[in-house]
């Protein structure tokens, strides 16, 4: 699908992402829709060596006139990536942010079908989940995976096949800047380049010429 026709899916991305700003306020929440329910599950950690694990949610039944479209998510949910990016913490901001677009008349005339596929950040997983979402399952779009690493392999497959993926999360790698690379990819994230321009000007504000710095890398966290 080109990407004139992926116009009305935009509204709904973007509810998607503000909805995600308040991710922690909704966790735990099962929402329901009139026409789109949108269940949890938790799934084993997969290796490269796993089978595929899938499932789809089929949209209300849609009409002639209506515009049905297939929507590819890349999700985590092992144990360590639970709490920051876990499916069932995340994926109930959908429910939210359909609701309010149908409320606001913004999806009139779009059906949603959902499929997902839990590759946790996997990079293998990742490359080959987006290449069976977009073959196999022939979606529209892809959101996800949340995981820097795992992004950059995903990202490729749908610039080859001119798909839309969005990128949320901990994907902040300045490289996905790079529209040669990554000529479908959208991320709603900054990156390392402009945090560092932005902490360079307000030093140069200041003038502080000293100043520290403090890391902590996610998997040692407590």
């Amino acid at each position: 699908m080109k990407y004139s026709n992926l116009l009305n899916l935009f509204p709904l991305v973007s509810f998607i992402f503000l909805i995600n700003l308040n991710i922690f306020v909704c966790q735990n929440n099962s929402i329901q829709t009139t026409t789109t329910t949108i269940s949890t599950t938790q799934t084993t950690p997969k290796t490269t060596t796993s089978q595929l694990k899938q499932s789809t949610l089929p949209s209300s039944t849609t009409t002639s006139t209506q515009l049905l479209l297939k929507v590819g998510i890349l999700g985590a949910n092992s144990s360590e990536l639970r709490s920051a990016y876990g499916f069932g913490q995340s994926v109930p901001a959908i429910s939210i942010a359909l609701q309010r677009a149908r409320n606001e008349h913004l999806i009139d005339f779009v059906n949603f079908t959902f499929t997902w596929l839990i590759c946790d950040c996997d990079q293998v997983l990742a490359v080959g989940y987006s290449n069976k979402l977009i073959l196999d399952q022939n979606v529209d779009v892809i959101i996800g995976p949340p995981c820097v690493t795992s992004a950059v392999e995903a990202g490729l497959p749908p610039g080859f096949y001119n798909i839309p993926i969005f990128l949320w999360g901990a994907t902040i790698a300045t490289v996905f800047n790079d529209n040669d690379i990554y000529p479908s990819l959208t991320n709603i994230n900054s990156n390392t380049k402009f945090l560092a321009q932005a902490v360079e000007a307000v030093l140069m504000q200041y003038g502080w010429y000293d100043f520290s710095f403090i890391y902590i890398p996610d998997n040692i966290r407590s």
